[in-house]
């Protein structure tokens, strides 16, 4: 029951993201992620990537955390409505 209930609730949340006038650039960001996501992992599979260039992943990735977090704070939360 419980995971019916979280299925039921991600759909509810995605329908009322969808009506929301930032969907297209949400799809946007999330392929970029993704796709970012899978070029560190060719990086390092495929690469010796030196320190520096860790910690400048590192850095990047640690300024997005943060924006993310702060976007959080000043962004209304999206209820789900059954």
């Amino acid at each position: 029951k419980e995971i019916l209930k979280a299925i039921k609730d991600d759909i509810q949340q995605f329908q009322n993201a969808y009506k929301s006038k930032s969907f297209n650039k949400f799809i946007d960001v999330n392929f970029r992620t993704h796709r970012a996501t899978h070029d560190i992992e060719e990086l390092f599979m495929q690469y010796n990537v030196p320190i520096e260039g860790i910690q400048a992943i590192e850095r990047q990735l640690d300024d997005i955390q943060q924006i993310i977090a702060n976007v959080k704070i000043i962004s209304p939360r999206i209820e789900v409505i059954p």
